[in-house]
């Protein structure tokens, strides 16, 4: 029976883990990110539990319009999570990110090349008569 197996000798489909693991397909380095494509049940627990605090909060005041507040609070919310979860999918090594692939191929190829473009670029080491502002005394030929 499954239920008494270890969870690592499971299927990967059937394994609950708090992270998502994917390989980049450039680089082919294991990656793992704590943010899944869309807020789970604990994201919208706590979205309705601040609402809660704000509305209680302000109740004093705007009276039953801050029951609204819940509606920009959301979209806040929905912004910066997935733009979190977005950027969490940019691979530190090699620069792809799979969601740009997805919507544009060339422009995803232009980003990796660019990505590789400035971690290989190195400042020129300097050469002995670039940086000296220093002129040769005119005296010292006569």
């Amino acid at each position: 029976m499954l239920h008494f197996c270890q969870m690592d000798s499971l299927p990967f489909q059937y394994q609950k883990r708090s992270f998502w693991v994917f390989y980049c397909p450039i680089c082919k380095r294991e990656r793992r990110s704590f943010y899944w494509p869309s807020p789970r049940i604990r994201h919208y627990a706590a979205l309705l539990i601040t609402t809660l605090v704000f509305t209680l909060g302000l109740w004093r005041w705007f009276g039953f319009k801050t029951v609204f507040l819940g509606i920009p609070l959301w979209a806040i919310f929905e912004f910066v999570y997935r733009f979190k979860a977005r950027e969490s999918l940019i691979c530190p090594h090699c620069g792809f990110d799979p969601y740009l692939y997805k919507y544009d191929v060339k422009l995803a190829r232009d980003r990796v090349a660019k990505f590789f473009e400035a971690k290989n670029k190195t400042p020129e080491p300097p050469t002995p008569n670039s940086n000296s502002n220093i002129e040769p005394d005119k005296d010292e030929k006569s």
